[in-house]
């Protein structure tokens, strides 16, 4: 949630009051195709932090983990992240959480353009990176960094096997034409 019109994840200025982008702007930010790359969890406070990573043209599209209540509305899975120095020297081997690697099957692997943009607004807290914004990407071990040119650092806990989505980042950096942010 934007705090006195800056956003905490980019830094950037917005304005809560102002429309969202139309849908026709929107798909081409998202991009016209989008490879599913995994299973990740963002580092984000009062947003959803579990959902899928997709590799698209433009960069980089996560898709919040979002379960329905019984009222109708959504809310977001419980994140699997412990934090405090405890957690960093004995770090959590379990995911406590509904969404599990299998429900993430369950959203295919290659998005079109409309069915992106479809599940772009029909999950709350998704997330684009443009590729230009993106310095490098750096894997190590189970952690995805994201370094931007003019925003915060962005990192995600890979809950994937970390081997498939090394590969599946690869890949798709290569097709999209932006493997030059890989370090």
């Amino acid at each position: 949630m934007p705090q006195g019109e800056v956003c905490p994840l980019c830094l950037g200025t917005c304005d809560i009051y102002a429309a969202d982008p139309p849908p026709q702007e929107l798909s081409l930010r998202l991009g016209q195709s989008a490879q599913q790359i995994g299973v990740l969890a963002l580092h984000r406070k009062g947003l959803p932090e579990l959902g899928v990573c997709y590799a698209t043209p433009t960069g980089l599209v996560f898709l919040a983990s979002l379960q329905p209540i019984p009222s109708g509305g959504l809310v977001a899975d419980r994140t699997p992240l412990r934090r405090g120095w405890f957690c960093r020297t004995f770090p959590a081997r379990t995911v406590d959480s509904a969404f599990t690697i299998q429900e993430a099957c369950k959203i295919p692997e290659i998005l079109g353009a409309e069915e992106l943009l479809s599940q772009y607004f029909d999950r709350p807290g998704s997330l684009h990176l443009a590729c230009d914004d993106m310095k490098r990407l750096r894997l190590k071990g189970k952690t995805l960094r994201i370094e931007r040119w003019n925003a915060a650092l962005v990192e995600a806990q890979i809950l994937s096997e970390s081997t498939t989505f090394s590969q599946n980042l690869e890949q798709s950096a290569t097709t999209f034409g932006w493997s030059h942010v890989l370090a």
